[in-house]
């Protein structure tokens, strides 16, 4: 919708630009997302694979929680090329950080969750004393876990 305005030199690309950003924000606003996450649910072919249980199991967490953002930390998306693929998928902000490169252990992790906070409070995603939660390794087990901003 935006071409012919901000890529073919229309006279009002930053206006376009603006606009569709708010039409955009205004239609998801419209989304009742634990209707949808039933309805995802309610027509998964079973069996579901561990990975899409654990993000079921992180979206439910988030809904009841009334969290602000789901973060997951990973070490397999280890290097800018996954991070830039990320950014197609709606509402997912991937965050190459500090501490993930480090070993496992509970202080990297500690360092990761708190960066990957610090950095969605700088981005308005979320902001001191709101719910996150949280999905991350502990040796080879997955953790999930609700956290608050701080």
């Amino acid at each position: 919708m935006l071409s012919g305005e901000t890529a073919a030199g229309g006279a009002y690309p930053k206006v376009a630009d603006k606009t569709m950003a708010k039409i955009c924000m205004e239609a998801e606003s419209t989304i009742d997302y634990s209707v949808a996450y039933k309805m995802i649910i309610a027509n998964a072919p079973i069996p579901i694979s561990p990975l899409k249980i654990l993000a079921s199991s992180d979206v439910r967490t988030a809904n009841t929680s009334h969290a602000s953002l789901i973060l997951v930390l990973t070490r397999g998306g280890n290097s800018h090329r996954p991070t830039k693929h990320s950014l197609i998928f709606p509402g997912l902000v991937p965050v190459l950080c500090e501490g993930s490169t480090k070993s496992l252990s509970t202080e990297s992790t500690k360092e990761a969750l708190d960066s990957g906070m610090q950095h969605a409070k700088t981005k308005g995603l979320c902001k001191e004393g709101d719910a996150v939660v949280a999905l991350h390794l502990i040796g080879t087990s997955s953790v999930i876990k609700i956290v608050t901003v701080k």
